[in-house]
């Protein structure tokens, strides 16, 4: 994807908050466009809605790299653009699409789009696995104060005990 001939696929690998500075920084020092043309673009964008080039390239030019279904809902209007960005979210293209379809149908707001993006993703995310877990009470274990406790540090060493021994008996 261009934008005044400079593709933004080469500025992928900025963060998105310091993508649009970027490209406008190169956009005003001559390097893309002369500043005529910024001169237009920026009278269209008034004219359209008082939108700043920075706005339209931090906000609105990202859109471009929507899923083609929901970039075609955005453009046909039938969506808003806070609802379409949250959609996106989903991986699950088949999940997508239905939620996508629920939205238009219903005319969900973006609160309930939320929600039921929380409760998706809530049902796909497996439970941890008892390595993490381990890694987990690990980390927090050598944070821990019980080697100050004597009886806290009794059952540690009890339990470490019987942690070594499970390990040897294989």
């Amino acid at each position: 994807m261009e934008f005044y001939g400079c593709c933004l696929e080469n500025y992928k690998f900025l963060p998105h908050k310091y993508r649009h500075y970027y490209i406008t920084s190169k956009i005003n020092t001559n390097n893309i466009i002369g500043n005529d043309v910024i001169g237009v673009v920026q009278e269209v964008l008034t004219a359209l809605g008082n939108i700043k080039l920075s706005s339209f390239i931090s906000n609105r030019l990202p859109l471009l790299n929507l899923p083609s279904d929901i970039l075609e809902v955005l453009r046909s209007g039938k969506l808003e653009t806070s609802k379409a960005k949250a959609i996106t979210k989903i991986e699950d293209e088949q999940t997508r699409t239905e939620l996508l379809s629920e939205a238009i149908e219903y005319n969900l707001s973006l609160n309930e789009i939320k929600q039921k993006i929380k409760a998706t993703q809530q049902q796909s995310e497996p439970e941890p696995s008892h390595k993490k877990k381990v890694d987990d009470t690990l980390r927090r274990f050598k944070k821990s104060q019980v080697w100050d406790n004597p009886k806290k540090k009794a059952k540690v060493e009890k339990l470490l005990a019987q942690l070594e021994n499970l390990m040897n008996t294989d």
